[in-house]
């Protein structure tokens, strides 16, 4: 079985926000993609198929489970972990979570990833307020003195 699946290299079609709107009369140009994707793929192959299926634009954003769905993947956690990947290999995937817009897509501009880059960044500087208050809390618990410069990791 396969799916057909939307993707355009300069733009993604405004309209195709799920798996099911995504048609060839919606926009250019489809993309057959195998209903599979596992272990049995090479990892480079696996990524490129991914991200020729990623929306550009966040107003186009797919969730994890859409991305699953159109992949033939079970765990969503394969997607997030593939997302990570292509991340490092300096792909400009980029996620939304608000009322509005939820998934992840790729940037359509500098502008976007500034964007998404400035909230990841808030994102960051919450957690570590997080971290450093539970690790002086576990440190008073437990009656330990952290000496400055060593890492428990």
């Amino acid at each position: 079985m396969q799916l057909n699946v939307i993707h355009e290299i300069k733009k993604a079609c405004s309209g195709a926000a799920t798996p099911e709107q995504a048609t060839e009369t919606q926009c250019g140009q489809a993309m057959n993609v195998p209903a599979f994707y596992n272990n049995t793929l090479k990892q480079g192959k696996q990524r490129s198929i991914l991200e020729a299926i990623l929306p550009i634009g966040k107003e186009n954003c797919l969730t994890a489970q859409q991305l699953a769905e159109i992949l033939g993947v079970s765990d969503t956690r394969v997607i997030t972990r593939d997302i990570a990947r292509l991340r490092q290999m300096r792909v400009p995937v980029c996620a939304a979570c608000s009322n509005e817009y939820s998934g992840y897509y790729i940037a359509a501009s500098p502008d976007e990833l500034a964007a998404y880059l400035y909230s990841l960044n808030k994102r960051r500087r919450e957690i570590n307020k997080s971290y450093s208050s539970l690790e002086s809390y576990l440190d008073e618990w437990t009656g330990q003195t952290r000496i400055e410069g060593f890492e428990n990791e």
